[in-house]
């Protein structure tokens, strides 16, 4: 571990505060003994921030034993426990957001932006196989670095290029006790069939497995980085006014090309980056190399990639083609929300109608209002048009095609969603059979 020492006391500075993650497992316990011996040589403030994840009946006395130990070895301790899972099916990635969470607010509240973490070599060769069998782009084929930032915040993982069986040797060796998680032992999760299954059958092939991974790794992140380097260089040049320039972007490579789509869509979805595919960038690929001057493709969230002559440009999408729908139990509408025949409902407004049977003519449909239709208010004598109603109801002019409204099989209008109903709806207390709900 001599090598490891020197990268702490390289990576710290005298007097810092330094919060170390530990579950009180092998790894954090080594790691915490490490900066202990760091501290001997170099004055430094260690926070010890440990997650009880409450899944286990020993996590309470590991978490007893940390407390004591951290007393009695002057390390400030900081524990959370985990109360409830909300989704039992997610409960590692659920846990993971509930760590740093945890992780950050004991940074913010010692005024340190350092978290170490023990993470180790065979760690790395965990992430980089599970990334592997998930599929991935270059940059997602890459395991941790030694040193991320998140947040803000600096994640430094000394352990990086130590494995599993250095460290138990050396917690034997020197005897720093640490607990077992038999949950790591059980198949239910990827990770762990990998790292129980797989891995061993590796280290059997070639005994330098996990040290030939971290080399993949650092060659990977050497790569990924010459490339991020080149797209910032070309994506300044080919994407002007949020528009990619076909031109000066078919100069590029055609690797080059797939990495400035990624980045324009990215860009684009920044609050929703999980509706992006390489589907979507194979798509403004063809459109962008496509013989016609003008095209466009659809995009999630109701966008739409838009070809213009000499550039491509995402805009929101302004569907404006007919349709007319036979409402079903649910039926989905282009604005993205539905219409769904409900038992039962408590509520009285514009989101929900009740009509009889005997009054309509089924079955019920739903179509895009359309020059001329007229509505009979409820409430009002007479008819009005629907156009004055959405006017009135400050629908922008694009969106007014799109407005859905329910008819009968006679094409009366009986209902404009989450707007106006018509003088056929009955209210809560009335008798009714048939109750449409929009949402």
């Amino acid at each position: 571990m001599k090598s490891v020492l020197k990268d702490l006391k390289s990576n710290l500075i005298a007097n810092e505060t330094v919060v170390i993650a530990v579950s009180g497992g092998s790894d954090s316990m080594l790691l915490l003994k490490l900066l202990e011996i760091v501290r001997q040589d170099m004055p430094i403030n260690i926070v010890c921030a440990h997650v009880n994840h409450n899944v286990r009946s020993e996590s309470k006395n590991e978490e007893e034993y940390l407390k004591k130990y951290c007393a009695t070895n002057n390390i400030v301790f900081e524990g959370y426990k985990i109360e409830n899972y909300p989704d039992k099916n997610n409960f590692q990635n659920y846990a993971r957001e509930e760590r740093y969470t945890f992780f950050e607010q004991v940074m913010e509240k010692h005024g340190t932006k350092k978290l170490l973490t023990a993470h180790h070599a065979d760690d790395l060769l965990e992430t980089i196989l599970m990334r592997l069998a998930r599929g991935s782009s270059l940059n997602g084929y890459m395991g941790f670095k030694k040193i991320t930032v998140k947040n803000g915040f600096i994640i430094y993982r000394p352990l990086i290029n130590v494995n599993k069986q250095e460290i138990i040797d050396y917690c034997s060796i020197n005897k720093i006790t640490y607990f077992n998680d038999k949950s790591n032992f059980e198949n239910k999760y990827s990770r762990n069939r990998l790292r129980n299954t797989i891995i061993p059958l590796l280290k059997k092939e070639n005994k330098q497995i996990v040290k030939h991974f971290n080399s993949f790794n650092e060659e990977i992140s050497d790569l990924s980085q010459y490339i991020n380097n080149m797209v910032e260089k070309e994506y300044a040049a080919a994407v002007i006014d949020n528009k990619i320039l076909i031109n000066e972007f078919l100069l590029c490579d055609e690797y080059i090309q797939k990495q400035l789509i990624l980045k324009y869509l990215l860009s684009t979805y920044a609050a929703n980056t999980s509706l992006i595919n390489i589907k979507h960038v194979q798509s403004i690929m063809k459109l962008i190399k496509s013989s016609k001057t003008t095209g466009q493709i659809n995009l999630p969230l109701e966008k739409v990639a838009v070809k213009k002559y000499t550039y491509v440009q995402i805009e929101s999408s302004i569907k404006k083609a007919k349709y007319e729908y036979v409402l079903e139990s649910q039926t989905a509408l282009i604005n993205g929300k539905t219409i769904t025949i409900v038992e039962s409902e408590e509520e009285d407004g514009n989101n929900i109608c009740r009509i009889n049977k005997k009054d309509v003519k089924l079955p019920l449909r739903v179509r895009n209002a359309k020059p001329g239709d007229r509505l009979f208010v409820k409430g009002i004598a007479g008819s009005k048009k629907i156009s004055d109603i959405l006017i009135n109801d400050k629908i922008p002019a694009p969106d007014r095609s799109n407005i859905p409204v329910v008819v009968d099989d006679n094409d009366q209008i009986i209902w404009i969603p989450g707007i106006k109903k018509s003088n056929i709806n009955k209210s809560k207390n009335d008798t009714c059979d048939i109750i449409l709900k929009y949402q």
